[in-house]
């Protein structure tokens, strides 16, 4: 238990706490370019909300697409940042990038899929799969990769793949 929860534990008891923890804002909906929209043209919502954890309000960010409903609630994110994440998030899922950045890695290497799977441990299907956008590679397997490719600078080249990866999972 953190030092926030026991002092509002201790000025206002576990009840208020029970009852503070379900309270949230209503939501405010925005479209594909982030302005506020009706809930019928929105892409998600962002709100306000308590956290029973920290003992106080935080933001919440909700996207729909395809079906799918993601929630995304960082500890101390603004408003506007998590807006911005979300609607990198949404253009990510609806039009990945990782697989056609993998697939010029290995066209520009001297390196063919087989050679590529056996150095860095894995299956040629596997590489298959990652060119194919059907799954993604670990993070060794990442790291594998980009220090393979690029040797002297394989560095930038994890980062950014990794921040593609890292907005297209679901």
């Amino acid at each position: 238990m953190n030092k926030n929860r026991r002092n509002y534990i201790k000025e206002n008891g576990r009840t208020a706490l029970r009852k503070m923890s379900n309270k949230k804002s209503p939501p405010r909906f925005f479209d594909k370019n982030g302005k506020s929209c009706s809930q019928a043209e929105s892409i998600g919502s962002v709100y306000k909300c308590w956290s029973p954890i920290y003992c106080e309000w935080g933001n919440e960010v909700t996207i729909s697409c395809g079906g799918l409903v993601l929630k995304y609630a960082p500890y101390g994110m603004d408003e506007a940042d998590l807006i911005t994440y979300a609607l990198a998030k949404y253009q990510a899922i609806k039009n990945p990038r990782f697989p056609s950045m993998l697939q010029l890695l290995l066209i520009t290497s001297e390196f063919s899929h087989e050679d590529i799977a056996e150095i860095i441990g894995v299956t040629k299907g596997a590489i298959s799969k990652w060119v194919a956008g059907e799954a993604y590679p670990s993070i060794n397997s990442l790291l594998r990769i980009c220090k393979l490719l690029h040797a002297e600078n394989w560095e930038k080249h994890y980062t950014e793949l990794s921040k593609v990866i890292e907005l297209e999972r679901i």
